[in-house]
């Protein structure tokens, strides 16, 4: 029965760690950033100020890493409005040097919005949901072109097809249908390619995906944070996280242009020269278990949260100053356990 239950700890006493969103920790590292301080406001808003239990604040670069078993790397969140490169040496994150986009998860939805609206005048802002579910459920990210310097959109303008294969999908008839009732069926074809080309174009302040990530490495390293082993340890450990890193084929991808990068742009001869070979980049696969996956792209970030919280190391060796790994927000209550 419950009352011959023995009351151990309430769980507002346990302390708990707080994921700090990418933009935030970028926030950080700039002086006098007023949206630190609103975001540390909402949370002990929603918390209580009375809350017995310590609550820790850790950026979700951090925890991505944790789910790997590693602390030093570079993470890439692609979320919806900005994708962000955030670089954690050694177990700190170094917002100063991180990379931001402003192109993001709604940027793809729209484009797939836009591609199909030309192709069917019966397609518009009513059916956004739906295009960002066949954004997630067929889209996938085009391999690089073997013996061609072109781009996806040009290589397709010329006629060349590039093996992409259209599938037939149903519009939601409670948007629009036949004057029968019957649903509409329509085809997408280079779409599946095009919508997840946005990462990998050069467009107006929002530099390709990889890119984002070699110039992330590039001021790491101009900035002395970290000697010649760690950056290569940095470009062997990169992590994408969120929605849209789950899309097949994004990580061989950013991995090969990533290395064309290395290899063949000046902007990165420095770079170049403190690696082993240009090749020695890598992009990790989510964490597994014996038999699949512990956590999809989109999750990780929550999976190193549990890693953490599970450890049998007390939060107190975690703590560090406000690039450190985690912080403690100023609640009325401070439990180091």
């Amino acid at each position: 029965k419950r009352e011959n239950l023995p009351l151990l700890r309430r769980a507002e006493a346990l302390p708990i760690i707080v994921g700090e969103p990418f933009a935030m920790t970028v926030s950080r590292s700039r002086p006098n950033a007023s949206s630190r301080l609103s975001w540390d406001s909402s949370v002990r808003a929603q918390l209580g100020d009375r809350r017995p239990g310590a609550v820790h604040a850790v950026s979700q670069a951090q925890m991505a890493l944790w789910a790997h078993g590693i602390d030093h790397g570079i993470v890439v969140n692609i979320g919806q409005g900005q994708t962000i490169a955030m670089p954690v040496i050694n177990g700190e994150v170094a917002g100063s040097c991180a990379g931001m986009s402003d192109l993001g998860s709604a940027d793809m939805t729209q484009q797939m919005l836009g591609l199909l609206s030309r192709k069917y005048p019966f397609v518009n802002s009513n059916l956004m949901t739906w295009c960002r579910d066949m954004k997630e459920q067929h889209c996938y990210v085009a391999p690089p072109a073997p013996h061609s310097r072109l781009g996806l959109r040009a290589r397709l303008a010329e006629g060349d097809a590039f093996g992409v294969r259209g599938v037939d999908v149903e519009l939601p008839v409670a948007v629009v249908c036949r004057q029968d009732g019957s649903p509409i069926s329509i085809e997408l074809a280079e779409e599946r390619a095009l919508v997840p080309e946005l990462l990998f174009e050069s467009l107006s302040n929002c530099p390709p995906l990889p890119r984002l990530i070699v110039e992330c490495a590039k001021r790491v390293s101009t900035s002395n944070l970290c000697d010649q082993e760690g950056i290569r340890q940095l470009l062997r450990q990169v992590v994408l996280v969120g929605g849209a890193a789950e899309l097949p084929g994004i990580r061989p991808r950013t991995e090969h242009d990533m290395r064309q990068l290395l290899k063949e742009d000046r902007c990165f001869e420095g770079l170049r020269n403190l690696l082993a070979s240009p090749d020695d980049v890598y992009v990790l696969n989510p964490p597994r278990g014996d038999d699949c996956a512990l956590a999809s792209p989109r999750f990780v970030t929550l999976l190193g949260g549990c890693v953490r919280a599970a450890s049998s190391a007390g939060y107190g060796k975690w703590h560090g100053n406000e690039a450190g790994a985690l912080r403690c927000l100023p609640l009325s209550g401070v439990n180091e356990e």
